[in-house]
């Protein structure tokens, strides 16, 4: 990512670090976001669209805006509430499966079964596409099956289709693309030109590293794909349309930022701890601990996006039995803060604190992890204390609310080039 000279920011590629991500001496865990990169802009002001498209998104956008303002609060999230509202109906799913069901390595793959409610007219042009063997030799990664959607999506009356299918990896990435109804072929896939800006024709989801997901949707007659990628605090909404020429040329892409804060109840260990018998015995040691600690989390009030940053007086000071840092001695209260670890591309950090107790200070690191939406937030985060650097005796469940603070229209800018 870089900066430009008008105080926007540009991705380069489709790996960057990832908001509010884990964080311990310089470390920062990364997560990848869709095939376009995008960067939030300073400023909150979205400047005049660039085409039609980037209009309309706008308007769409302000729509939602309103309404997840005015959403009463609700388990899947104010976003996923409202989206859920725009429901496109109608639209027909089905899966082709690559390989055979029973495992058999050496058998073919069962053909395609014309579904229910998908016209004569459409199966002829799905069965002109699939026999031409593109759907499957475009298809990188470990899928088994393709996981088809047939439903309008360009607005001129024929049903286009949308296709997702495993990537596999670390991070549990899927693809999701989109196919065009073309009276020669059946059906097109669409791509966008190499290097060209403007909106994906392909989208990619980061299945255990990030907070991602995909909604087809309507508003005001038309038809978008609702992109969320999310982290502790924010999320960030964009409407997109992928087979739109003019979306396809642009450079800005008008999103929604919904940012949120969180009331966290820090309560007794639960099975989920590694050691739930150690974080019990922790508490029994120390019976203000649990009290402390939600005392502690009222004070840290609204975190969004990015992490509790402490004053060098907020910190615990350093126990003598601290391990020695080399020729200079004692490592330093600074150096040593926080007292977790690094973390991993799964969770973030977004806060650290003290608790002190008349036993003790205690280093307090709030765990947000990341796929939480396939739960629900109210399951988001939990706690872990440290007597020292790295010397965890406690792991609490949170059970904790969360409300929206501000809906605001943003800009993202585009990179336009390489």
């Amino acid at each position: 990512m870089r900066a430009l000279s008008n105080g926007t920011t540009r991705c380069s590629g489709t790996e960057t670090a990832a908001r509010g991500g884990s964080r311990s001496k310089g470390v920062r865990v990364a997560a990848w976001l869709p095939l376009v990169c995008l960067a939030l802009q300073a400023s909150a002001a979205v400047p005049a669209p660039a085409s039609p498209d980037a209009d309309d998104s706008t308007q769409a956008l302000r729509t939602l805006q309103q309404e997840i303002l005015a959403s009463p609060r609700d388990p899947r999230g104010p976003i996923q509430a409202v989206l859920a509202g725009h429901a496109i109906g109608g639209a027909i799913a089905f899966t082709v499966p690559l390989r055979d069901l029973d495992g058999d390595e050496d058998a073919p793959a069962p053909k395609p079964q014309q579904p229910a409610g998908m016209s004569d007219a459409e199966w002829q042009a799905f069965m002109r596409y699939w026999n031409t063997g593109v759907a499957v030799s475009n298809v990188d990664g470990e899928a088994s099956q393709l996981n088809y959607l047939l439903l309008d999506i360009d607005d001129d009356g024929q049903r286009d289709l949308a296709v997702d299918y495993y990537l596999g990896g670390t991070g549990l990435f899927s693809q999701l693309e989109v196919l065009q109804r073309d009276p020669v072929a059946g059906f097109r896939l669409v791509t966008t030109d190499e290097g060209a800006p403007g909106s994906p024709r392909a989208f990619t989801i980061n299945g255990r590293g990030s907070d991602q997901a995909i909604d087809w949707i309507r508003i005001a007659g038309r038809t978008w794909l609702a992109y969320r990628d999310g982290a502790y605090g924010q999320d960030v909404l964009t409407l997109h349309r992928p087979l739109s020429s003019a979306g396809a040329r642009r450079q800005h892409l008008p999103g929604l930022r919904v940012d949120y804060r969180y009331v966290h109840i820090a309560l007794p260990p639960d099975a989920q701890d590694d050691d739930v018998a150690g974080s019990r015995r922790a508490l029994a040691d120390d019976p203000q601990l649990l009290d402390a600690t939600n005392r502690q989390l009222q004070h840290l009030g609204r975190l969004s996006a990015g992490e509790y940053r402490l004053d060098s007086g907020q910190r615990c000071p350093l126990p003598p039995t601290a391990p020695e840092a080399g020729e200079g001695g004692q490592t330093s209260e600074a150096d040593a803060w926080p007292w977790r670890g690094a973390g991993h591309y799964t969770f973030d950090y977004p806060a650290d604190f003290r608790v002190r107790t008349r036993h003790g200070c205690y280093g307090a690191s709030l765990l947000s992890a990341r796929s939480s939406y396939q739960v629900s937030y109210e399951h988001c985060c939990r706690l872990e204390l440290y007597r020292a650097p790295g010397e965890r005796v406690a792991g609490l469940p949170l059970r904790t609310t969360r409300d929206v603070a501000r809906a605001e229209l943003i800009q993202l800018d585009l990179e336009d080039g390489g």
